[in-house]
């Protein structure tokens, strides 16, 4: 992985920034964004945030995500038993495999932060066969005055599986920060890719929620 990140950092240069004229930003305000206001995380911070994620009902597992790192993952007693595996991408067995799996390279400005400077990406793996009952709850929070958080979420759901996935994400409201999602859902070996992105800045709170019944 760190040469996919050596990569997408070399990258940055050749790459131009967002622009209002181009669809996906047009109804923005991209333009007033100033990148120099912001720094990647790069230290853990010792946040110790607790974040009642049982609001969306009984879990199959929920996790806390600080500036982009794990904080805490707590998965059910039925899903370990189901095989289902959730943490740092970097833990992983097949992790870098995992890590490349949606998108092969990055094709935007954001998409080349997100890739150079998460620290830590997310994998939920849900085995072939396994429908999971409740959602995996991912609370992303953060907490760092002036940081640049990037959090990847990679969602491996196997043939004939079912998962609920729903992302929050949450900072303080005094807090300036600029806070970029990657998300994607995938079936592995034969991909099929549904990809979400979202850029925020000074978000009071935001919501994601995607299903995913892959055959």
């Amino acid at each position: 992985m760190c040469d996919r990140r050596a990569s997408a950092a070399a990258g940055l240069a050749d790459v131009a920034p967002p622009d209002v004229g181009e669809e996906v930003w047009r109804y923005s305000r991209i333009d007033e964004l100033d990148l120099d206001r912001f720094s990647p995380s790069i230290v853990r911070p010792d946040a110790g945030i607790s974040v009642d994620a049982t609001l969306a009902g009984p879990a199959a597992a929920t996790v806390i995500l600080c500036d982009g790192w794990i904080e805490a993952v707590h998965v059910s007693d039925a899903a370990v038993e189901a095989g289902v595996s959730i943490g740092s991408v970097a833990d992983m067995e097949d992790g870098a495999d995992l890590h490349g799996a949606v998108l092969e390279a990055p094709v935007d400005l954001f998409g080349h932060l997100n890739r150079a400077f998460c620290p830590e990406p997310l994998a939920v793996v849900v085995p072939d066969g396994v429908r999971l009952d409740g959602p995996v709850v991912v609370v992303s929070h953060v907490v760092t005055e002036g940081v640049a958080a990037f959090p990847r979420l990679l969602v491996h759901c196997g043939a004939d599986a079912e998962a609920l996935v729903i992302e929050i994400g949450l900072s303080l409201k005094s807090t300036q920060i600029l806070f970029a999602m990657r998300n994607g859902a995938f079936k592995w070996p034969k991909p099929k890719v549904r990809e979400s992105f979202q850029s925020l800045s000074n978000p009071l709170g935001c919501l994601r929620l995607f299903k995913s019944t892959l055959n």
